[in-house]
């Protein structure tokens, strides 16, 4: 049967293509699974995975074109006793790039509970700025966006004037300031713990295809959509083409009021409107996890066009020799249309299955762009959804690609 099916397939431009994808899709997916970490779907939905990734960046191969826009960096400072309970934390730092960071954190990793952590940054200009006084009343890691903390970003302002502080602190006149950073702070901690100071510096490009609003690697949520939407494709086109081919035998063997049924059916399906149908079905439901995309699926395609072609098969074998002679040998209907019928009508059906996979890959994609998805997979359809005006035109040159795009 196997044989009879890849026969079947194998005869047309079209079939050839289907296959192809499905192999293609089977061959990343192996890759992909055996590759990539364990829970994909809280992997995907993660902040703290994500955390240390700029948002909305180029992909890193941008650069090989002459734009030297700066990857994320992460510098930990750890103090240098100078005394006891008083220690210094110092820093070089080159930029040599030709954009700003992104954004610009600053990470307290504190193992005191009494300390007061000072930050100081001097330009290549000799422009001294205090990013960061902070008095630490507790163990624990604190997170400080210095667009968006009050004193940071008064600190920044005052000295340099209005603007965006990460974006201030290394350009000047509107021009990127290259040359050497200074980085310079103190700890005085009261009950002798440590404080860590890390300052995360959020690049412009990333990985291999950039990154989305929510700081995820674009290209890891496409090799973790291939085999969701492999396995999906390939589910959905083979119960469906399975299910019609049943239909269809059953309409060609028994004929009469069964056929006419069947056959009425099948032309009221072929006439709906699938796409605007599932979508009226999806408001009303509201956004449709890929299991139940997969049972509305299912529902919208019990009739059609492999059904009317199944049947006129059946009404040929129905009348051959093989049939006849189980007939006088005693086999009930079940009996021949399982195990006589349906092997010669399962390799035309599940050639249909294979040309239309790709075609449920895309209905899924076109699914969530416009927003009825899967809310937690990271599907491809989803990464599509994901490039919509609030996440592309957030800031930044990021931005700016993707509008132009």
């Amino acid at each position: 049967m196997i044989y009879n099916i890849l026969s079947e397939v194998i005869s047309s431009t079209l079939g050839k293509t289907g296959l192809g994808i499905i192999v293609a899709l089977a061959v990343l997916s192996i890759i992909v699974i055996t590759t990539t970490p364990g829970d994909i779907v809280q992997i995907w939905n993660s902040p703290q995975y994500w955390q240390y990734n700029p948002r909305i960046a180029l992909p890193e191969w941008v650069n090989y074109f002459g734009l030297n826009l700066p990857r994320t960096e992460i510098i930990e400072l750890k103090p240098r006793a100078i005394r006891p309970g008083e220690y210094q934390y110092s820093y070089r730092l080159r930029w040599d790039y030709s954009a700003t960071p992104s954004e610009v954190y600053v990470e307290i990793l504190s193992q005191s509970e009494n300390a007061l952590v000072t930050l100081h940054i001097k330009r290549p200009d000799r422009v001294e700025i205090k990013l960061l006084e902070r008095t630490i009343t507790q163990k624990g890691t604190i997170r400080i966006n210095i667009d968006t903390d009050r004193e940071a970003r008064r600190a920044v302002t005052s000295a340099l004037g209005d603007g965006t502080p990460s974006q201030l602190v290394f350009s000047k006149n509107g021009d990127v300031l290259r040359g050497t950073y200074e980085l310079s702070g103190t700890l005085y901690s009261f009950d002798g713990g440590q404080v860590i100071i890390r300052l995360v510096l959020y690049g412009r490009v990333h990985g291999l295809a950039g990154t989305d609003d929510l700081r995820r690697d674009i290209f890891l949520g496409m090799m973790f959509g291939i085999p969701i939407a492999f396995i999906f494709g390939i589910a959905t086109a083979f119960t469906t083409a399975f299910i019609q081919a049943m239909f269809g035998i059953l309409a060609g063997w028994y004929g009469r009021k069964v056929d006419v049924i069947i056959d009425r059916l099948t032309d009221i399906y072929l006439l709906l409107p699938f796409l605007p149908v599932l979508i009226t079905i999806t408001i009303f439901i509201g956004r449709l996890t890929l299991e139940m995309l997969f049972y509305v699926i299912v529902l919208l395609s019990l009739f059609g066009s492999i059904t009317k072609a199944v049947r006129s098969m059946v009404l040929q074998l129905k009348h051959s020799q093989f049939v006849e002679a189980a007939k006088i040998a005693g086999a009930g209907n079940f009996w021949i249309m399982t195990r006589h019928i349906l092997p010669m009508v399962l390799p035309f059906a599940f050639a249909n299955a294979v040309i239309s996979v790709p075609s449920f890959v895309y209905l899924e994609a076109a699914l969530s762009l416009i927003g009825f998805g899967d809310p937690f997979l990271p599907t491809l359809g989803k990464i599509l959804e994901r490039a919509s005006p609030k996440a592309l035109y957030t800031a930044g040159i990021g931005g700016g690609f993707y509008r132009r795009v």
